[in-house]
């Protein structure tokens, strides 16, 4: 393979990357709290959208991180699936 074969090649992988990561925009992912108190909505690419509090969220600010732990963790839950179902066959 020569040195412009490759360069074809890196090219056409920098194209794949590209529409990959303009349809992983299009995806969203949600993830919240047990309680669902706490809602956290982020596209394919990691970007978060959306924070939402519900108006029942109030007082201990101890209760309050956990509901986020426990949001940022679903959602993590949520994109690995959603990626393991859309590119799983990518990676094995």
């Amino acid at each position: 393979m020569g040195m412009f074969d490759k360069l074809k090649d890196l090219n056409s992988m920098r194209q794949q990357a590209k529409q990959m990561q303009m349809q992983l925009a299009q995806v969203q992912v949600t993830g919240q709290s047990n309680d669902a108190m706490i809602r956290l909505i982020m596209d394919g690419n990691q970007d978060i959208k959306s924070v939402e509090v519900m108006d029942g969220v109030v007082g201990d600010r101890k209760k309050i991180a956990q509901d986020i732990r426990e949001a940022l963790h679903d959602l993590n839950e949520n994109f690995k699936k959603m990626m393991q179902e859309k590119y799983g066959n990518m990676f094995q």
